[in-house]
């Protein structure tokens, strides 16, 4: 097996909202790098012969995965992040929780599409079509320097989501 440096240059960050879901809205550009991390789901099985809850487990169940990014963008549009900050449609008026968005169901209807576009190597590009941001942070906004960050949560699709049971894919399309 020969071996394979990958040196995978940027990342062309895009959205969709949940109305328009196979519309890309280009978000932003990585800055230094896009860390993504898809972390294992298990739950622990007691049983009464090591102790019941108390003791250890018996066995493990495997419950999925989920996935979390950091991401830092050195380019962005003003007009797609404010759709994050948003949160899908949930607020209206930037500054204002309104009583009926309190308790709102997320992953289904709010959630957002991302896809990662990598410029020099397209088959690491990773679509993922149930996220949800938080943590969004403009950093140094009015100096030579700026960076725009923000935390994503990557779920599997629920029923009733336009894609429903995916985690990831390469889908660019959205279809």
């Amino acid at each position: 097996m020969a071996d394979y440096i990958q040196v995978p240059g940027k990342h062309n960050i895009y959205l969709a909202v949940p109305a328009a879901y196979s519309v890309l809205l280009k978000l932003g550009e990585s800055f230094d790098e896009t860390n993504i991390q898809l972390e294992t789901i298990f739950h622990d099985v007691h049983g009464d012969r090591y102790g019941g809850p108390q003791g250890p487990p018996i066995e493990k169940q495997w419950l999925g995965l989920m996935g979390r990014a950091q991401l830092r963008l050195s380019r962005w549009d003003p007009a797609v992040t404010a759709l994050l900050e948003r949160f899908g449609g949930l607020l209206t008026t930037p500054g204002t929780v309104p009583d009926a968005a309190a308790g709102a169901l997320m992953l289904r209807d709010r959630s957002f599409r991302f896809y990662f576009q990598a410029i020099r190597d397209n088959s690491l590009s990773r679509n993922f079509p149930c996220c949800i941001a938080s943590n969004l942070t403009l950093v140094a906004g009015g100096t030579k320097f700026a960076m725009y960050t923000f935390d994503l949560e990557i779920h599997r699709a629920p029923e009733g989501h336009a894609a429903a049971g995916v985690i990831y894919n390469a889908d660019a399309t959205g279809v």
